[in-house]
């Protein structure tokens, strides 16, 4: 069932979003951190509304006509094979889909590999600009 954004039901995941340390040390660090605002915490709100916009893009998914590319890391606690469910769940998936699954990445899939985003240093990156 649909979740408003102003309902719950019950459910918190917690999970690191990387297994790369260097991307971790970079995302608790002060270059990062003076972008992010004390005065505005992560609130569960934020995360309501998130789960409710995919619940929009699941329920609309089958009327989707442009390329569509769908990445997914397969250690991802956050996702936990929503994207493959998705995909798998639609009787009629858009016509030029393309889904990735990467084993033993999580969330930050981009960031696994290192923070090196040179041609050939990074199989994510290399994925998306090839296709």
């Amino acid at each position: 069932s649909t979740l408003a954004p102003t309902e719950w039901n019950g459910t918190f995941i917690t999970a690191s979003a990387s297994n790369n340390k260097d991307f971790l040390a970079l995302w608790d660090s002060p270059e990062v951190y003076q972008y992010i605002e004390p005065e505005r915490p992560f609130k569960v709100g934020y995360q309501l509304a998130a789960n409710y916009a995919i619940e929009v893009v699941r329920s609309r998914f089958e009327r989707f006509e442009a390329p569509a590319l769908i990445l997914r890391g397969e250690a991802d606690d956050f996702e936990q094979g929503a994207c493959a469910d998705l995909v798998a769940g639609a009787s009629t998936p858009p016509s030029d889909l393309t889904l990735k699954s990467y084993p033993g990445m999580a969330h930050e899939l981009i960031f696994e590999d290192g923070l090196d985003m040179s041609p050939g240093k990074n199989r994510v990156v290399d994925d998306i600009v090839a296709w």
